[in-house]
């Protein structure tokens, strides 16, 4: 007979471990693809996911990630798999993966961030220098006619 938790009602009753893992690991990779998300919409980050995870911050999704496993481990392995929901384990390891997401990969998207901006402000300048040039030609072509 099944316990009417909503972990119940989505997932059923008697999962197997092995599910269990599965489901703790991709909702903490779903985890650390929302800590993007929130980067990209509050922050108005201009890198996108692939770059963010994969090569711009490299180094420090590879240690979100390892972080992740081993609070995932430190989190499910103390507990009996057959008293755990399955959306007591979605939500524990969403929140494991933004997490570590938000601690790991931090300093690199400011740097990321910092590439952009400087790369709008180069953009800005040579724009300014090409409308002072069309400017300036502009006058020295009316002072000719005017000559």
């Amino acid at each position: 007979m099944s316990d009417n938790t909503f972990g119940s009602l989505i997932m059923g009753d008697d999962l197997n471990p092995y599910v269990l893992i599965a489901i703790a690991i991709v909702s903490c990779l779903v985890g650390m693809f929302s800590h993007w998300m929130k980067k990209q919409y509050r922050d108005d980050m201009e890198v996108d996911w692939f770059s963010y995870f994969f090569v711009t911050n490299r180094k420090a999704t590879l240690a979100a990630f390892i972080g992740g496993m081993s609070a995932l481990f430190a989190a499910f392995v103390p507990i009996d798999y057959t008293t755990i929901s399955g959306y007591q384990v979605v939500v524990q390891a969403f929140s494991i993966g933004y997490a570590v997401d938000s601690v790991f990969n931090t300093a690199e998207v400011t740097e990321a961030k910092q590439e952009v901006h400087q790369e709008k402000i180069v953009e800005a300048e040579i724009k300014a220098e090409i409308i002072a040039e069309e400017k300036a030609e502009a006058k020295a072509q009316e002072e000719n006619k005017t000559s």
